[in-house]
């Protein structure tokens, strides 16, 4: 559809990437329509460079380029569509093209997803085409730029650069899922595992672009020195097919790829290499390795990451082998075939079960990526001093502790107030201080102390707290204080928190909005957590002393639960606790001992 039209980079994948770049660099997105001919969006691309070095003229500062998977083929095509603008941006100092994950001698991720074999291409399909897979396959099949990733497209034993090699292997495909199996004779049952069989033209467009990629693959030249390459890993990537008695299976190269790019494949001749324990997916997303990309484009080298050394003759440049990825023939290849083992009915609710997920090659399961399932939140009315867990306050920028504040460091032995008084205490969003609870109960020494400890997060000025500063605030205090069990328990997979409505006394943010926004904050950090060997946050209690205030939170966190099922789950009513009251004795309530007058 020519109405359709990119509209940005993936926030949950890129946006992280994005906010530390641009700590460095003026950061341009620039999304491109992997449906089209990756000629158009290289053009395209070409004419976005054209701008950015014309801006630059007269400080003559460098244009860099960092590309995630198909992202690189479009820079790379670029080079071979628009040679002068290519030109003009490699011959400023500095200029670079760092790719992440770049899939230069093609992939199987078209295949398998034509086949019903990728989880991603299936998450797509259930998207737009509801008891229609075979038909929205089909439809995938027409996109030129999605055809144009094929690896393998110039193998003549395979004959994928002709629409009659497709069309049977899908018909052989279906016909011997019919004779293995007398169920699937329905219509809308033999649709879930129709192929989608791409058309002559499309692959004839398709082999022409990866003829000149293997070209430019072989002639870099002096162009090598400036495009840098971050390779993942995975436990399996799909290298190839087989076709025997059992059907289709896909040949599966253990440890010789990120899932869906085999090693082989993303070397190119010339090109420095350094690697990356992440997915394919997760390459632009692990914060870990952003200093690094960060080095590599302004430097050209990096001893943050492992640098890879191919072996002689490991590096062909041009499409992998049907067999398995060059370098990687010593590999004894697993067979699989995800869409004949167990599937998950479950459709596809957010954009992170169409990113998220991976699929296990060995069962056809869907596992996964990541630690955590859905984040528990319960709402808890009642008075914080028989709070166990670590509680999570916030902290206007004053000079005492007053409220809330004041009563949780009465409960830390004054260990607040003392960090106050010593000008160290957090009072700016997104800073964030742990105080240990060691005070002993005087009438019970046998008690833990409750609550467990007291994590501060600054909120700034009060009445200039924004929505996003509060989720960003809260993140943050979450993964400060999941480093903080690592470092006790360093086996430790999940932990627990308690939260005052943070934000609501002060103006402008109510209870239930607070709820929402403390949860994100939670649902982001947990997020986070997933690429790092710290625990998870697998259930947050929201404290309230007023049962009005507590139940605006749980019907706002009902009505979240509702948009995100997978990612949030509400347990159970309003808990009662000991010294809960029914409502304030002031309409407008405050959790601060003084008034705030706005003088405009």
């Amino acid at each position: 559809a020519a109405s359709v039209e990119p509209d940005g980079p993936i926030g949950s994948v890129y946006d992280d990437l994005i906010e530390r770049l641009a700590d460095t660099h003026e950061v341009i997105p620039f999304a491109f329509d992997w449906r089209r001919p990756l000629e158009d969006e290289a053009r395209r691309l070409a004419d976005a460079v054209d701008k950015a070095l014309i801006a630059r003229n007269a400080s003559r500062q460098p244009v860099r380029l960092i590309a995630h998977s198909l992202g690189g083929l479009v820079a790379r095509t670029m080079r071979l569509e628009k040679p002068d603008t290519w030109q003009r941006l490699m011959a400023r100092e500095g200029a670079r093209l760092l790719m992440l994950g770049t899939p230069n001698g093609g992939s199987w991720a078209p295949m398998q997803t034509l086949s019903g074999d990728d989880t991603f291409g299936n998450a797509l399909v259930a998207f737009g085409s509801l008891f229609d897979n075979g038909g929205a396959r089909k439809m995938m099949a027409g996109m030129p730029g999605f055809i144009q990733l094929q690896a393998n497209l110039l193998d003549p034993a395979l004959g994928l650069d002709k629409a009659s090699s497709w069309q049977k292997l899908a018909d052989d495909d279906m016909a011997r899922l019919r004779e293995n199996s007398i169920w699937h004779d329905d219509g809308q049952q033999r649709t879930i595992y129709e192929w989608g069989a791409p058309p002559q033209a499309v692959l004839d467009q398709a082999v022409a672009l990866r003829k000149r990629l293997d070209e430019q693959a072989a002639t870099l030249g002096p162009d090598a020195q400036k495009m840098l390459l971050v390779v993942g890993h995975a436990d399996f990537t799909p290298a190839g097919i087989s076709v025997g008695s059992d059907g289709l299976e896909y040949l599966d190269t253990p440890d010789g790829g990120d899932g869906r790019v085999t090693l082989g494949s993303a070397l190119l001749p010339g090109v420095r290499t350094w690697k990356l324990d992440a997915e394919h997916g997760k390459l632009p997303d692990v914060s870990r390795a952003f200093p690094a990309y960060i080095e590599l484009l302004a430097t050209g080298q990096t001893a943050q990451l492992e640098a890879f050394e191919p072996a002689p003759g490991s590096v062909r440049g041009g499409s992998s082998a049907a067999a398995g990825a060059p370098g990687m023939a010593g590999a004894a290849l697993v067979r699989s075939r995800p869409s004949r083992g167990l599937q998950s009915s479950r459709p596809p609710s957010s954009e992170i079960d169409v990113f998220g997920p991976s699929r296990d090659s060995r069962t056809g399961t869907q596992r996964a990526v990541g630690k955590g399932a859905a984040l528990r939140v319960s709402v808890y009315n009642g008075d914080l001093k028989f709070v166990r867990q670590p509680l999570l306050v916030g902290h206007y920028r004053s000079m005492k502790l007053t409220g809330t504040e004041a009563v949780v460091d009465m409960l830390v032995d004054k260990s607040m107030n003392r960090s106050l008084a010593a000008g160290l205490y957090p009072d700016a969003p997104g800073s964030h201080q742990i105080f240990g609870n060691l005070r002993e109960d005087p009438d019970n020494v046998f008690d833990m102390a409750r609550p467990l400890a007291a994590v501060v997060a600054g909120l700034g000025e009060e009445g200039k707290l924004s929505a996003k500063d509060l989720v960003y605030t809260v993140r943050q205090a979450v993964l400060a204080y999941a480093q903080r069990v690592a470092d006790l328990d360093p086996d430790a997979t999940q932990f627990e928190m308690a939260a005052t409505l943070i934000g609501s006394g002060g103006t402008g943010i109510t209870p239930a909005s607070a709820a929402q926004l403390i949860a994100q904050g939670a649902l982001e950090a947990n997020q986070k957590l997933q690429d790092s060997r710290w625990p998870q946050l697998g259930h947050l209690t929201l404290v309230e002393l007023y049962l009005e205030r507590a139940g605006d939170a749980w019907r706002a966190l009902q009505l979240r639960e509702q948009a995100t099922p997978n990612r949030l789950k509400v347990v159970g009513k309003v808990q009662f606790g000991p010294g809960a009251l029914r409502r304030s004795l002031d309409s407008s309530y405050r959790g601060a001992a003084y008034d705030f007058i706005s003088a405009l």
